[in-house]
């Protein structure tokens, strides 16, 4: 049985190395698979509060998720979830296995730039419907 969990996030600035990690042949075949969707080339970086973080990220740790598995050990796995963002455009937040990662962003995958689909630049809101 499909959850939903809804979340509200700020939009931030991140590392801009999504870029390169959604134009790998490997990612773009495993999203569109998986998915059904080409990436737009980077992602979407919501700030989440530090408590209400944690707590997703113990939600999402009792469900497997769908895995983005590398063809080789020089790229970490991922494990990504279904989303709809703004209630509008479906996409997927992506949880890389690393150990520097964010402890209070979340990356969002999707088919267009989701700032220019819903103009908007850092500090706006943006909510996410999760499915778990």
């Amino acid at each position: 049985m499909v959850q939903k969990k809804i979340v509200e996030g700020a939009v931030v600035s991140g590392r801009y190395e999504a870029k390169f990690f959604t134009d790998l042949d490997w990612v773009k075949k495993q999203l569109k698979e998986k998915f059904g969707f080409d990436p737009f080339p980077g992602t979407l970086n919501l700030k989440i509060e530090s408590e209400e973080y944690n707590k997703l990220l113990q939600e999402l740790r009792k469900h497997p998720g769908v895995e983005l598995v590398p063809p080789s050990p020089d790229f970490c796995m991922a494990v990504c979830f279904r989303v709809k963002v703004n209630g509008k455009v479906e996409g997927v937040i992506v949880l890389p296995h690393v150990q520097d990662y964010y402890t209070n962003i979340l990356e969002v995958i999707a088919p267009v730039k989701l700032r220019d689909e819903f103009n908007l630049k850092d500090g706006d809101k943006v909510t996410l419907e999760i499915e778990i």
